[in-house]
């Protein structure tokens, strides 16, 4: 299925979690887009085997909180891209969180990710910064968990990682 969340005041508040290609074959999608807001807990992209799912929050203005905990590509296949003022923030994300997981996070001109850590699991999963903002809101002495040289990748539109004064290490180097 897909849902637009479109349009200054456009609100979709979850009490609990809310799950994007969260069963089967098919390909689930979510835009948030021109001023939209959209809320939950815990938030799943592509969550179980077989599951796709893709979600774009885009436009100043637009968001996408969870309270939570942020899962791209939790079993299935995730793509999440942020862009043009859109913003998503997570208490903790994690990319392809199973070994059957695959999942993106596109940060790309102007979208925010506002997380304490980003980690990977098991499965295949990468970052790429394209003009986009990673603001970090704790101290963390592994950024990156999870992912190896060649993963966290730098491209034409670089990228900004905004620490907040807190203290970040990261234990590879950026591709790009």
């Amino acid at each position: 299925g897909t849902a637009t969340v479109t349009g200054a005041g456009a609100t979709w508040t979850n009490s609990s979690n809310l799950a994007v290609g969260g069963s089967g074959a098919g390909v689930g999608e979510l835009t948030v887009a021109d001023g939209g807001a959209v809320s939950n807990v815990n938030g799943t992209i592509g969550s179980s085997n077989n599951a796709n799912g893709r979600v774009t929050v885009t436009g100043t203005g637009s968001s996408w909180t969870n309270s939570g905990i942020l899962f791209l590509a939790n079993n299935g296949t995730g793509a999440l891209t942020v862009a043009d003022g859109g913003l998503v923030a997570a208490a903790t994300t994690i990319v392809a969180q199973d070994a059957t997981g695959t999942g993106v996070l596109r940060l790309e001109s102007g979208g925010t990710l506002v997380t304490q850590q980003i980690w990977k699991g098991a499965g295949a999963g990468s970052v790429v910064f394209d003009g986009g903002i990673l603001r970090l809101t704790g101290n963390r002495p592994d950024l990156f968990t999870g992912f190896a040289a060649g993963t966290i990748i730098l491209d034409a539109g670089g990228g900004t990682i905004d620490t907040g004064g807190f203290e970040v290490a990261t234990g590879f180097g950026l591709a790009g």
